[in-house]
């Protein structure tokens, strides 16, 4: 299979105003275009609404940055792909004609990146205990106190060693 650079595409679409983001999904590498910055605006929206709700949940630690801007990375971008999807008319598959020129249907690109995307948003969803199933297992109930124990009678060898101390 011939491999083409892509290298051409992205320059015009630079100069054209559109900007880029990507990820990998499942074993392929999907490139995702938008134009004029609207996703890094979308992205500190996000990521103001998901440190807010894990400090609402109180699982948020200062250690999870990172975690959280790959998760609030995968939000913005399966936000833009329902977008492409929606405009698609919700288009799940199109027809492909392969070699032998026979035709079949296969699932659209966006599709299958929102699918994908759907695994690993729900993956990190669970890191991050913003789902009711990881919450619960998180979630500590009030710890009983414990009784006040009666404090044993010391043996006469303890006595005795230390009353000669």
């Amino acid at each position: 299979m011939e491999r083409k650079s892509c290298a051409p595409l992205l320059s015009q679409f630079k100069k054209d105003g559109w900007g880029t983001g990507g990820g990998t999904f499942s074993n392929r590498a999907t490139l995702v275009f938008y134009k004029g910055g609207v996703a890094t605006g979308m992205r500190s929206q996000l990521k103001k609404e998901v440190v807010d709700n894990m400090k609402h949940l109180g699982v948020y630690r200062d250690d999870f940055e990172h975690t959280i801007d790959i998760y609030v990375g995968m939000l913005a971008q399966y936000q833009a792909f329902e977008k492409q999807f929606e405009e698609s008319g919700f288009k799940i598959t199109d027809s492909y004609t392969n070699k032998a020129g026979a035709t079949n249907e296969r699932k659209t690109p966006i599709y299958t990146a929102m699918e994908a995307l759907r695994k690993d948003l729900a993956t990190y969803s669970n890191l991050l205990c913003l789902n009711p199933k990881t919450y619960e297992r998180v979630k500590r109930p009030e710890v009983p106190v414990r009784k006040e124990e009666k404090e044993k009678p010391k043996s006469k060898l303890i006595q005795a060693l230390s009353e000669t101390s």
